[in-house]
């Protein structure tokens, strides 16, 4: 009786419309019951991972009125939010648009904390330009790429880089897939700008960025927050 999926948070849930919430093995195709002393509300069958990080459902109830949820992923109990007026039988939730959504705080580089944002067309065929601040003029500077926020080489993240780098309060929030390198703009306090296309084939991508900049500060390195990036 599984009738919506959704990936949230790495982890791919289903909802089934008598049992409610599910985790799907992404190798296997298991499906199995989190919770199962769990039910929720019957026959609701759309699932959406919101970029603020809530877990929404959807759908119709027994009595015909369409209602929107936000799921707990810790308890598996869904929360009303409220009806849907003037729709009928709602079968499907998914973003239009693709999002892109801030995790962690930066440390410091020469001009104060790096904040790093992500601005373009965050859909297939568009551009992406990330951006982070406050960094000193003409040096070096590299854009991170990872697929996953949870852990990288065996470590769990966001993991603190001072015991290693010398740095002061600087995290890791992504693996490293890949890297790119770029050099600050010239008037302080500079940026570090990335910008790179998103062919076809990201479609229905996820994938978190973050910035690294070579400046005297502690370590010689300064860190920026992360960014994880949806594209429809």
């Amino acid at each position: 009786n599984i009738q919506g999926l959704a990936l949230h948070q790495g982890v791919l849930y289903a909802w089934d419309v008598f049992l409610g919430l599910m985790i799907v093995d992404q190798t296997t195709g298991l499906a199995t019951d989190p919770f199962p002393g769990v039910g929720g509300p019957p026959y609701q069958q759309s699932l959406w991972s919101h970029p603020d990080g809530r877990l929404l459902l959807g759908g119709r109830d027994s009595s015909g009125q369409d209602q929107l949820f936000s799921v707990s992923v810790s308890t598996g109990v869904a929360s009303l939010i409220g009806n849907m007026t003037g729709i009928v039988d709602v079968r499907g939730i998914e973003p239009l648009n693709g999002f892109s959504v801030p995790q962690g705080q930066g440390c410091n580089g020469v001009h104060g904390q790096v904040v790093l944002t992500v601005s373009g067309s965050l859909q297939a065929g568009g551009s992406l330009l990330s951006t982070s601040t406050n960094h000193a003029p003409n040096v070096l500077g590299a854009m991170v790429f990872g697929f996953s926020t949870t852990s990288y080489q065996g470590q769990p993240l966001p993991l603190l880089l001072d015991p290693q780098f010398g740095t002061s309060n600087c995290r890791l929030y992504t693996t490293i897939h890949l890297s790119a390198i770029a050099i600050t703009g010239a008037t302080a306090p500079a940026q570090l700008q990335y910008g790179f296309p998103l062919p076809a084939g990201t479609a229905g991508m996820r994938f978190s960025l973050q910035h690294a900049c070579f400046e005297p500060v502690p370590g010689n390195l300064s860190w920026s927050n992360a960014v994880t990036v949806q594209i429809p």
